[in-house]
């Protein structure tokens, strides 16, 4: 199997790597995502042809900072790495055991891993594993930098315009697990931040070294670490409630580009995560905003500076139609969403983009947001469709805080959904990612649709397809292919129309991947008879094959 990158050679902090070859599918993306962190990485790849083996792995791990050992039944009874793990403890080098799978060590290999941190990898999911690896790993690594005022990154660079730094949130509460709370939201923002290549991203040692430091704003952390802007906050939690403050900051200006507080409670925190991380992200992508009186395409007058909306594909403005306004429309004004600068590189991603809307435009529906073109001026991509009163539904299901959404309601925008998008697939159209940020809530309560397979353009305009669909909400096949297709249609549908109903996601916002595998079952909603409970059991099958075939078949058996 082709090695990931070549093993670091330098001086600064290391971590040695102990595995066996035989699991290198399963540690070699592992390493990759150490490296994307910050984490310089040796492994046996840095054994130059010639060398001693045995005295380059003894210098390595002497030189070393921190020690992971992948643990697995191979891993376990390899002579190799029960000599390393040997080694390291003899040089006082901290280690870290991560189990890839359920493992049995033998008596001396208990005995020698007894004192250090072992994690479980195969019990955790994604983000609980890289929070408690990284908290583990962080201080390590930091111990042989001493968080230095100039680290080789800020000296190399001169602060870039979109480089910016995450660091531990502050805790203000004596309750320790508020502090494991921060660390974890900064770690999501960071590893959602490093899939951006627009973003000059600080590495989470290099910030994570920071930490505990007396008397630190955001302009000496910028300046410590040479990025232009800081995100930082605040955490707080009394009983079952906490509030979290977040601030996006420039260090040169010291202006507040953007800071929001969060109050809720401990059992919708990882909903909390995802929210804070998904609203930093736009703050942070508002780059080359539109202005007041600015003109796009020679026709759309951004008339007002406020903003419609905004996401990780583009922001959404309020504009004045000229052409309209000549023709002495009553309805002038237009919704204008301006694409990311990636659009405009992909003649693909236009092709598809265009394919795809002139399509939606043909099946006018109460249900589906009205698309009107999409255009490409000298700068940008950019989508006109038409401006309604309302909010996105997951807006709307927010603002109601600790209030239920009731029974009726819900079934009424279910009803409208799955209208919407039973015309849609009537015309061969696919959605591709259905979520309640993808549905309008008018203000007269009428839900509609919009972004139709705006995720497949996507994913021939944007990196590592990282926005191609939303994890949440997508099927296991879509998962698997990234195909979007009509059954992964349905099974999205059925875990918004879950969520309505119960105010909670089936699977708790884990991936059906991952809930496939973990035998993961949602539970009952006591209000549903049984026909409709049968119904919304089979639309949320992992297996395809089982799943309730058509969206019409949903909406016949969950409507009352």
């Amino acid at each position: 199997m082709q090695r990931p990158f070549p093993a670091y050679q330098g001086d600064d902090p290391y971590v040695f790597i102990c595995y066996a070859r035989s699991d290198a599918a399963q540690v070699y993306p592992e390493l990759v995502w150490l490296n994307e962190q910050g984490c310089n990485i040796w492994y046996d790849e840095g054994i130059s042809p010639g060398s001693d083996w045995t005295e380059a792995l003894a210098s390595s791990i002497e030189r070393a900072n921190a020690f992971i050992f992948f643990g697995s039944p191979a891993s376990a009874v390899s002579k190799h790495c029960v000599a390393e793990i040997a080694y390291a403890i003899d040089n006082d080098i901290p280690i870290i055991a991560i189990y890839l799978e359920e493992t049995l060590l033998s008596g001396g290999m208990k005995l020698r891993l007894n004192t250090h941190q072992a994690i479980l990898m195969y019990q955790l999911d994604r983000g609980q594993y890289e929070s408690t690896l990284m908290r583990g790993l962080s201080p390590m690594l930091a111990s042989g930098v001493s968080a230095p005022p100039a680290p080789a990154r800020a000296q190399a660079k001169k602060p870039t315009r979109k480089s910016v730094a995450v660091v531990p949130f502050s805790n203000r509460s004596r309750d320790s697990s508020s502090e494991e709370i921060g660390d974890a939201i900064a770690d999501d923002l960071i590893t959602a931040l490093s899939r951006f290549e627009e973003l000059d991203l600080a590495g989470r040692v290099a910030s994570f070294a920071l930490k505990g430091e007396p008397n630190l704003d955001y302009r000496m952390i910028g300046n410590r670490l040479g990025v232009r802007y800081v995100v930082s906050g605040t955490i707080q939690k009394s009983g079952d409630r906490i509030r979290i403050h977040v601030q996006l900051d420039e260090v040169e200006s010291g202006h507040n580009v953007w800071s929001s507080r969060f109050d809720r409670t401990l059992d919708d925190i990882f909903e909390l995560q995802d929210d804070i991380v998904s609203k930093v992200i736009d703050a942070l992508l508002h780059s080359g905003e539109l202005e007041l009186g600015q003109l796009v395409g020679e026709r759309f007058l951004i008339d007002e500076v406020w903003k419609v909306g905004s996401g990780g594909l583009g922001d959404v403005y309020k504009a004045l139609d000229l052409l309209k306004k000549n023709q002495g429309s009553a309805q002038p004004y237009v919704a204008l969403r301006l694409l990311n600068e990636a659009f405009s590189a992909s003649n693909d991603a236009l092709r598809l983009l265009r394919d795809s809307m002139g399509r939606v435009s043909e099946i006018a529906h109460r249900n589906i947001m009205a698309t009107y073109l999409v255009e490409k001026d000298a700068a940008r991509v950019f989508l006109v469709f038409e401006l309604l009163e309302g909010q996105p539904l997951d807006n709307y299901l927010q603002s109601l805080q600790s209030e239920t959404l009731g029974h009726d309601k819900a079934m009424e925008i279910i009803d409208g959904i799955t209208r919407g998008l039973a015309r849609a697939h009537s015309g061969n159209i696919v959605h591709g990612d259905i979520k309640p940020g993808n549905i309008f809530y008018t203000s007269d309560s009428t839900p509609k649709l919009f972004d139709f397979s705006l995720t497949e353009a996507a994913s021939a305009a944007l990196p590592d397809n990282q926005w191609a669909f939303t994890p949440a909400y997508a099927s296991c096949e879509r998962c698997e292919t990234g195909i979007a297709s009509f059954a992964d249609d349905v099974y999205a549908t059925a875990v918004v129309a879950y969520e309505l109903l119960s105010g909670q996601h089936p699977f708790h916002r884990t991936p059906s991947l991952k809930a496939h595998n973990q035998g993961m079952k949602a539970k009952r909603i006591d209000v549903l008879s049984d026909r409709q409970w049968q119904t919304l059991q089979q639309a949320l099958a992992f297996d395809p094959e089982r799943r309730l075939p058509s969206i019409a078949a949903f909406r016949e058996g969950i409507l009352p």
